[in-house]
This record gives structure tokens, C-alpha cells and sequence, in this order.
């Protein structure tokens, strides 16, 4: 049994010594297409394309990983942001990106329940009238 623990251990800990660099690499890289595609006249961005990418993970894997990407996402947030932006401003849009996808992909799992499949057209129509529901109530 404690032999089964450790090498499943092992099995984790090398899964996310790959993933989680690939998810900052990304992260940084989107947001830095970010801010180059469409920004307001105080650089922030409009579209923040790495919230993309962070609710897909959210989405797609369990809650006990969460923790992990939101532990990589903090310091990629700070590095594509800090030649625009003061530390602290980086440090609150941290806090945004990862409140918004966070409530979304939870409310999304809660509501659509054990059927989150983009294979199922439902699925995929709930998904988009959440997202346009969301994105009003910002507005």
C-alpha cells in the first residue's frame, strides 16, 4: 500500500513538473498577446486571452488540482504584466483573472453538473448563455 502512495506520488509530481511551466509559459504569452491585440488608452487589455486557457484547465480538471494552477498563475500574471503595470496593479488583476475564472468554472460545473462535455451541443449552448450572462453583468 505505502508503495502504491509514493510511486503515485512520483506519478504527480512529475505530471506537474510538466504542466505547470507549460501552464506559465502560456499564460505569459497569451497575456503579452493581450496586451498587444486590443488595449484601452490606460493599457489595459480588453481581452485577456490566458483567462481562456485558465478555465479550460479549471473546466477539465478536478478541484484538488486547482490549487496548483492557481500557485502558477500568480507569478505569470506578474511577469506579463510588470512592464506595463506596478507589482501591485499586477497583483489585483491576479486577483480579478483568478476570481472570474474561478466562479465561472464552479458555477459552470455546479450548474451543467456531471455532463460538461463541449461533444454536447446543450452543453455547449449553456456555456456561451453563462459567458454572455457574466460578460453583461461586468459591463
Amino acid at each position: 500500500m505505502e508503495k502504491q502512495s509514493v510511486a503515485l506520488l512520483k506519478t504527480s509530481a512529475v505530471k506537474y513538473a510538466l504542466l505547470l511551466p507549460l501552464l506559465a509559459f502560456f499564460y505569459i504569452a497569451l497575456g503579452k498577446l493581450s496586451l498587444g491585440f486590443a488595449t484601452m488608452p490606460e493599457g489595459i487589455a480588453v481581452v485577456w486571452f490566458p483567462n481562456g486557457l485558465l478555465l479550460a484547465l479549471f473546466l477539465l480538471r478536478p478541484y484538488k488540482e486547482w490549487i496548483w494552477y492557481i500557485l502558477m498563475v500568480i507569478p505569470a500574471e506578474l511577469i506579463a504584466d510588470i512592464p506595463q503595470f506596478s507589482v501591485s496593479q499586477a497583483l489585483q488583476f491576479a486577483c480579478v483573472n483568478l476570481g472570474e475564472t474561478l466562479s465561472s468554472a464552479y458555477l459552470l460545473r455546479k450548474i451543467a453538473g456531471s455532463e460538461r462535455s463541449f461533444h454536447n451541443t446543450q452543453y455547449v449552448l449553456f456555456f456561451i448563455i453563462i459567458a454572455l450572462v457574466l460578460e453583461i453583468g461586468r459591463a
